[in-house]
């Protein structure tokens, strides 16, 4: 299974279980918007987290340090 079809799920889950807010409209946007255009390219299991890590700092080397880590848990977590 891909990201986007991992992510789907993470997402129906959290509002199944009345988990919503702010938090969960911006990891919608940067899904739709960022990720899942770049990293959906191998399956889940095959990603690594030197996938991650370059895919961070390729795109986000201009971000503060603690944006790219809560970005990295969200992908975690998901």
């Amino acid at each position: 299974m891909r990201l986007d079809g991992v992510a789907k799920a993470y997402v129906n889950n959290c509002r199944a279980n009345g988990k919503a807010g702010k938090w969960l409209d911006d990891l919608l946007n940067l899904l739709q918007k960022h990720w899942l255009s770049r990293l959906t390219q191998k399956p889940c299991d095959q990603l690594t987290r030197d996938d991650i890590n370059q895919f961070m700092n390729r795109n986000y080397a201009h971000v503060k340090q603690i944006i790219r880590n809560r970005y990295r848990d969200y992908l975690s977590v998901i």
